[in-house]
This record gives C-alpha cells, sequence and structure tokens, in this order.
C-alpha cells in the first residue's frame, strides 16, 4: 500500500517536470515563482527521486539510460549528482554553452546568497545552511557557493562507478529535436563544444579542443537556470559596485527599472548602506518580536501574485509604535551619496507595484524604505527620465527579468518546438508548476538501487549533519565514557553515540550525530551523519515510548541479535556485532510551548559486558549528564551568538509520537527511572554570522 501511494506521487511529480505527456523532455524551474538558487537543487533532487521511484532509470546494466542535460548550472549538476549517488546505471551527457559549470555565480563577488532567506520570518529562515544531502552549500558571497558545491560535485567521483558521466563546456549551435525512425520517435541532440573531465571540470578531456558530436538520448532534461536577461540588460550576476561608497563627492541618481525581485535588491543596494538582506531584516525586526509573529501570519495566508501592502498597512497600525521605530531604523541605514528612483512603465499606484510575484521580504523592505523616503517612483518613458535626472546609461539598472522562452527555443529543433507550441505559447495555461517541498525522504540520496553489503551500510543514509552538533555530540558521548570507564573493564568493548531527531520532506528519522566514543570501538570512525527510521531498533524504541529502554537482567549472548532481526537492524544497518550482552537508550525530551512532550535526540550504549545498563544508579547518571551538558549548550547559545540551534523551513518538533508496535524479548521499558528534560526544542546547532530574524509561533 504505502509502495503504491509512492509510486503513484513519483509519478505525479514526474509528470509536473514533462513538456509533452508522449516525451520524455524534462524542464526544472523554468515558468516557476521561487527561482532560487536552493529551489531549483530541490527541484532537480526531486526530479531525480522522481525518475528513480518510477523506474524511469534503475541498476540494470544491460538497459543503460542515455540522458542528456542541458545546462550545468545548479539544476543540472544537482540533478546529475542525485543520479550519480544512486549508482543507477545512467549514461549522463552535461552540455553547458559556457566556460565553466556554475558559469553565472562563477567569479560573482557581489551578490549574496543565503538559502532560507526568502522564506523569512517564518522559522528555519535564518538557519544559514541548505542543508540538503548532496551539493550541500552555506549562505556566503555567490563566488564562494560556486566553489562549495563544485567541490561538492568533485568529491562525488567516488560515487560514479556505474554512472558514465561526460561534460562538455563552450557548445555552440545545441540543438535536441525529434527524429522518426522505424515508427518510434527518437530524441536526438546535436552540438559543437570542448570535453572536460567531468569531476574536474576546468582540465580537459583529450586533446581535442572541440567536436562536432550527434547522438540519440532516452532523457533530455532542459537545466537552463534563471534564463537570458530581457531587454539586453547586463546580466543580474555580473560584478559591479552599485553597493560600494562613491569614490566622487557629489551625490548620484540612479534608475531602477523593473520591479520584479532583481530589480528591488538593486534598488536596496544603492540605497542602504552595507546592505545584505539577513542582516538589515535582523537590524530592522530583530527586536520586535509581536511585530514579527504578526508579519509571519500575513506571510502565511499570502497569495501568490498578489500585492501585500493593505495587510502591512494594518500591522503598522496594529502596532504603531513598532512600525515607527523600523522606519527610523530603515532612515539610519539610508546611504548619503546616491539617490534613486524606481522606473515603471505604468503607473497604477504604490500597492500595484507588488502585483507580480515579489517575494514577501522584498515587499515588505520596500513598504518600510519608502516610508522613509528611500525612493521615489517615476512612469513613463525611461529616456525621458534620464534626460530630466541627468542619469547616465552607467547609472541605470535594467531588470525586466529573463526571457524563459527564449531560452528554451535556443535549444529546441523545429520538429520539438512544434510538439511543444502549448508550453512555449503566450499563455501560462500548459506550462508545469513544481513544488520545491522535498519529495524524497531521509537518507533516500546515501542509499544505492545496488544491494549494500555491512561495509556499505556504515556509509549509507546520510544527511548534512552540522559541524557544531557533531562536535557538541562529539563532546557529551566522550564525557559519558569517561563517566562510564570508572566501572567498565578496559578489555571489553564499550560504544557511545547520540542520534538528534531530523525532519526531511515526507519522514522523520533518527540520525547519527557522532563517531562512537567508548574503548576498544575498533573500526567505527566516520559513522556520523547516518540515518536511520524513526523505529529502528532500540532508539527507535526509545523514541516512540519516551522512556529508558534498555537489555533485562540475565539476558543471554545472541539474544539481543535476534531481536534487532526482528527489529529490521539489519535492513538499515550493519549486522550487530555477536558480542553485545548489553545495551541503553535514553531519549532526551524536551516539552512545547503548548506543554506537550517530544524527544529531540536518543543516547545510545552498548557494551560486551552483561547487565552492564541494569544498574538504576548508572543509567541516572548518564541521563544528569546529558540534562547538565544540553541545558549548558542552550544557555550559553544566546549569549555567544557564535552559534544557533536552527529549525528548517517545514520542519515539524511537535508532531505525534509514531505508534510502533514492539515486542522484544530482551528489551525493556523502565518506568520508574526519569528522562532527561532540555530546554532547547531541537537539535540542530550551527555555527553562524547572523541574527536570528524569526517570528515564534
Amino acid at each position: 500500500m504505502v509502495e503504491t501511494r509512492i509510486a503513484k506521487n513519483a509519478q505525479a511529480v514526474l509528470d509536473s517536470y514533462r513538456l509533452h505527456n508522449s516525451l520524455d523532455v524534462f524542464a526544472i524551474g523554468l515558468f516557476d515563482k521561487s527561482v532560487t538558487v536552493l529551489s531549483q537543487q530541490s527541484r532537480a533532487l526531486n526530479l531525480a527521486w522522481a525518475l528513480t521511484e518510477t523506474k524511469r532509470i534503475s541498476s540494470d546494466d544491460d538497459n543503460r539510460t542515455r540522458i542528456a542535460i542541458i545546462g550545468a548550472g545548479f539544476a543540472g549538476l544537482s540533478v546529475a549528482a542525485g543520479l550519480v549517488s544512486k549508482q543507477a546505471s545512467v549514461d549522463i551527457t552535461l552540455l553547458e554553452q559556457r566556460d565553466s559549470v556554475l558559469p553565472l555565480q562563477h567569479g560573482n563577488d557581489t551578490r549574496w546568497l543565503h538559502p532560507h532567506i526568502y522564506d523569512w520570518p517564518r522559522e528555519g529562515s535564518s538557519a544559514h545552511t541548505a542543508g540538503l544531502p548532496l551539493l550541500n552549500w552555506t549562505a556566503a558571497r555567490a563566488s564562494d557557493v560556486v566553489v562549495q558545491v563544485r567541490s561538492a560535485w568533485e568529491e562525488l567521483k567516488p560515487e560514479a562507478r556505474f554512472a558514465n558521466v561526460r561534460l562538455f563546456c563552450n557548445t555552440a549551435s545545441v540543438k535536441v529535436d525529434i527524429v522518426s525512425e522505424h515508427g518510434a520517435d527518437t530524441l536526438r541532440a546535436e552540438w559543437v563544444g570542448q570535453r572536460r573531465k567531468a569531476w574536474t571540470p576546468a582540465v580537459p578531456e583529450g586533446k581535442r579542443p572541440r567536436q562536432g558530436i550527434l547522438e540519440d538520448f532516452d532523457i533530455v532534461i532542459l537545466a537552463i537556470g534563471f534564463g537570458v536577461e530581457a531587454d539586453g540588460a547586463t546580466s543580474y550576476w555580473r560584478n559591479e559596485t552599485l553597493a560600494q561608497p562613491a569614490l566622487r563627492r557629489r551625490r548620484r541618481t540612479y534608475v531602477v527599472s523593473g520591479v520584479g525581485d532583481g530589480g528591488w535588491i538593486d534598488l536596496f543596494r544603492i540605497r542602504i548602506s552595507d546592505f545584505r538582506q539577513d542582516r538589515i531584516l535582523a537590524e530592522l525586526f530583530g527586536q520586535h518580536k509581536k511585530l514579527l509573529v504578526e508579519l509571519q501570519s500575513v506571510q502565511d495566508q499570502a497569495r501568490d501574485g498578489t500585492t501585500l501592502i493593505p495587510e502591512f498597512r494594518q500591522v503598522w497600525a496594529k502596532y504603531p509604535r513598532a512600525a515607527k521605530q523600523v522606519v527610523k531604523s530603515m532612515d539610519h541605514r539610508l546611504r548619503h551619496d546616491t539617490d534613486a528612483i524606481l522606473h515603471v512603465r505604468e503607473s497604477k499606484g504604490f500597492d500595484a507595484l507588488f502585483n507580480r510575484r515579489v517575494s514577501f521580504q522584498n515587499q515588505l523592505l520596500a513598504w518600510v524604505l519608502h516610508a522613509a523616503g528611500g525612493f521615489s517612483i517615476w512612469d513613463g518613458n525611461i529616456e525621458q527620465l534620464a534626460a530630466e535626472e541627468h542619469v547616465g546609461p552607467d547609472a541605470r539598472v535594467i531588470r525586466h527579468g529573463p526571457d524563459v522562452v527564449a531560452g528554451i527555443r535556443r535549444v529546441l529543433g523545429p520538429s520539438l518546438r512544434s510538439r511543444l507550441k502549448n508550453v512555449l505559447g503566450d499563455t501560462e495555461e500548459h506550462r508545469p508548476v513544481q513544488d520545491t517541498a522535498t519529495q524524497w525522504t531521509a537518507g533516500y540520496f546515501g542509499t544505492t538501487l545496488r544491494a549494500a553489503n555491512d561495509d556499505m551500510k556504515k556509509y549509507w543514509r546520510r544527511e548534512y549533519l552540522p559541524a557544531s552538533t557533531e562536535i557538541v555530540a562529539a563532546a557529551l558521548s566522550g564525557a559519558i565514557a569517561g563517566l562510564l570507564l570508572g566501572d567498565h573493564p578496559e578489555d571489553e568493548r564499550l560504544r557511545i553515540t547520540l542520534h538528534r531527531v531530523l525532519h526531511v520532506g515526507p519522514s522523520l528519522a533518527l540520525q547519527q550525530c557522532c563517531d562512537y566514543a567508548g574503548v576498544r570501538i575498533g573500526d567505527e570512525s566516520k559513522t556520523a551523519g547516518r540515518t536511520f527510521p524513526i523505529d529502528t531498533a532500540t532508539i527507535g524504541y526509545a523514541y516512540s515510548e519516551q522512556r529508558v529502554i534498555r537489555t533485562k537482567s540475565g539476558t543471554q549472548a545472541g539474544a539481543i541479535q535476534n531481536d534487532m532481526q526482528k527489529a529490521d537492524l539489519t535492513a538499515n544497518a550493519r549486522t550487530m556485532s555477536g558480542e553485545v550482552k548489553s545495551v541503553l537508550a535514553i531519549p532526551i525530551v524536551t516539552t512545547s510551548p503548548a506543554g506537550k512532550d517530544s524527544v529531540i535526540a536518543v543516547l545510545y550504549l552498548d557494551s560486551d559486558v552483561p547487565g552492564f545498563f541494569t544498574s538504576d544508579n548508572r543509567v541516572r547518571r548518564i541521563s544528569s549528564v546529558c540534562a547538565h551538558a544540553l541545558s549548558a549548550v542552550d544557555s550559553e547559545l544566546e549569549r555567544t551568538g557564535a552559534m544557533s540551534n536552527f529549525a528548517y523551513p517545514g520542519a515539524a518538533h511537535f508532531g505525534a509520537q509514531p505508534a510502533v508496535s514492539h515486542e522484544y524479548d530482551t528489551l525493556e521499558v523502565v518506568e520508574s527511572l526519569p528522562v532527561p528534560r532540555v530546554p532547547m526544542t531541537r537539535l540542530n546547532l550551527d555555527q553562524t554570522a547572523f541574527l536570528e530574524t524569526e517570528g515564534q509561533t
């Protein structure tokens, strides 16, 4: 039943990428509202998931799937990475028209990328890490994000044992078309380009500088990215000096034409000193929690493509004092060496500026900046405006958005263009819209389509694990090891690690937060980051029961391993050592503002000593260390400001506990022992240089 539901959902997702119901031609995020780096990567991984779950690709080496990916930006690399990580039998050809992968953002030092800022002020929008299982990155200059993602791409090379990946850069005359042969349609691509080493894209593959190639493919994926700038404008991603203080003394007037997100961002950079979205939002709203909560309510009820200015006016009227302080703070941040005029082609009032799909926080910042007198508005002919205000060509910023259809037409041959005429028309009726919500489950891209042995399971089902979380977990596990070694024989194995509750897409999981601490642990390194289903074995038992779980007194050797077989441990992890004779799992519990208990982590211990955890006093000491250590970390977070305990947007922290049936012969629920309680509501510690500015509801 579950597999059938997943298959139907995967087919629906796959169809949302398909440009024609009879063709395996897919497009990533070409017509969607949210076109950010993270949203494009999420769509790309969703496509890789859908292709896998619908069995459009497989591990059948005798029936390899030939895939052409047009574009080697964030979307193109991400979908390729997803397919490679599944160890599918695929031949992937990446075609990039420019001289490098990730070309738009390559070398750009003037744009700041933040993965979650467009979710502000929802919980998790301050998280500065994308949190992706593949090609992950943290907030930084665009050029630095490129370096992060390229490094992650190169690290995937060992996973490509079954996938053949080719990369061509400087491709010219790329054309994909339909060729009818023997009564069937075939997708054929032709191009001229330079072959590069797939995993080190700057290095040529072979001695031939360029090649003209014509090949057939089973699947074509259009990942042409953000599109071609309209009206001949300079690309949004080219370096410029708009945000830098003027070197000349006199004040300079700029004209910004275009009221999409790109135009507003450039207007803010021209008029707001030291502008960066996360910083300005923190400075303006960070001290006004009630205002933030009200704004979050506005955001949650907002409809795409509508102006939110009337709602902002209502919030301003409800909290006049806080609103006045916000505008005053904006006034203090205005630059004194610039003026800005927003050019619109037709004036329909201030509210109408946002009828297009402008992000929530850009509407809000524009509203506040206008209230602070930060810019004026002009409608009509831009040349007349420039002449009257003495604005030279180098002070005009044109942001009319990308021409998406032109980008698609450029790579489609006549037969394919004809077949896709509905999609390429002027209306949006037939254009696919893709959800950015994560479709894959925890650990999906850490498992493969091929059978896994114990050695592979040591490293599989990985998800992103913040370094700060790993350090705190390692310190806690090491401290508990030190506590126990006074009683534990040094010649017997003892292992301790911490698992956190992790929300990934539609699933909850338990993630190992650090390598094992203890004695005689052998080759247990590099196991941090693995995830397990929420109901797996001892840790899942402790999670669902919210009580201490341990082996019963008198448990015989080998009996625990029999229970773990029943609990599907082997299906989700390595086989438990036959020497283990005692196990202990302690859930770490928090209480929500509504008074509901929830497990945020589970401490796991096992030992080769029989009955080692049957001592109630020993278990109490371990629980006490957990409670005091994590409570101390929580109290230090606010004081230092160097680390935050982030949520990710959409993560559920206080959901219902799963109803899991447990019938273990060797494990017992210890009702008499209290579990450690901590004030932190999640365990997602990450280093940050930013201020949190989220509305808490």
